[in-house]
């Protein structure tokens, strides 16, 4: 009994440190790159710095190979002297090891909360892409925190594939799920980005198909086509 008290002592503040870290990487992706670089780069040394941690990555299936053609860029990038393509090398490094940090202590849980979170963010954000389009000239591609309307338009297709996929699993809130869906891909309409709305179409349809509802994922193709068109 007092092993298993003690036990109970340790594992709440583990948990709580685990969500911390997998909740902060989900709203970094909502932060300048920049920031989002910093904070995945603090969370890889937090994790390095611990042999459990360490030991826990390196033992997940392809981690050396993985790590290991990430290096040989930096290398590679060094050779030619681009400091840059190195530094991208190593912030790719930091990105796989959270990544895989993340994984070893995984739960449904923990992921649903994390696309709760993507989901809130791709709301917020949705909604000040919206403000600045409206606050700017008729050809300006409203970026929000993101380097270019580009990036803005990757996030919110992926925000839309998980707000999509929520909705299908989650109908207790599907009000909420469909309007970041919603706010989502009109975000993505927004950036005027043709590659990511192709993308984020075809997603969306490929998943419903996956799920069933193959009249939906055509409907979705069609309009998707006509609205194009138009």
């Amino acid at each position: 009994q007092l092993q298993s008290s003690s036990f109970r002592l340790t594992a709440v503040p583990m948990q709580k440190r685990q969500t911390f870290l997998a909740v902060l990487s989900a709203v970094s992706v909502f932060l300048p790159y920049y920031i989002t670089s910093c904070v995945i780069a603090a969370i890889a040394v937090y994790v390095i710095c611990s042999p459990q941690r360490r030991a826990r990555i390196i033992s997940m299936p392809y981690s050396k190979l993985i790590f290991g053609v990430v290096g040989v860029g930096m290398v590679v990038s060094l050779g030619y002297a681009n400091y840059t393509g190195a530094l991208v090398s190593a912030l790719i490094g930091c990105a796989l090891a959270v990544a895989l940090c993340l994984r070893s202590f995984m739960t449904r849980r923990l992921f649903d909360r994390m696309m709760d979170v993507v989901c809130v963010g791709g709301l917020c954000v949705s909604i000040i892409a919206v403000a600045q389009k409206m606050a700017s000239s008729v050809f300006t591609r409203p970026y929000v925190v993101f380097d270019n309307p580009n990036f803005f338009a990757t996030v919110m297709e992926i925000v839309t594939l998980v707000a999509v996929y929520r909705l299908m699993a989650s109908p207790r809130r599907s009000s909420f799920y469909f309007a970041v869906a919603v706010f989502s891909g009109f975000g993505v309409y927004l950036s005027g980005s043709l590659s990511a709305f192709a993308v984020c179409t075809v997603g969306v349809a490929f998943y419903l198909v996956l799920r069933g509802h193959t009249r939906a994922g055509l409907m979705i193709v069609v309009s998707a086509a006509a609205f194009a068109l138009l």
